[in-house]
């Protein structure tokens, strides 16, 4: 998979990067949320 990723052209590259990394900020606040609510759920 990162093999494709590499081969490609900038352009793309950085497109596809600056996607990945929104998406793993989403699910980092989505999974801290959750942590949180569940947390404060359970006390």
């Amino acid at each position: 998979m990162t093999h494709l990723i590499l081969s490609r052209p900038k352009k793309m590259n950085r497109a596809y990067w600056s996607t990945v990394g929104l998406l793993l900020a989403l699910m980092l606040l989505t999974a801290w949320i959750g942590l949180h609510t569940f947390a404060y759920l359970n006390l």
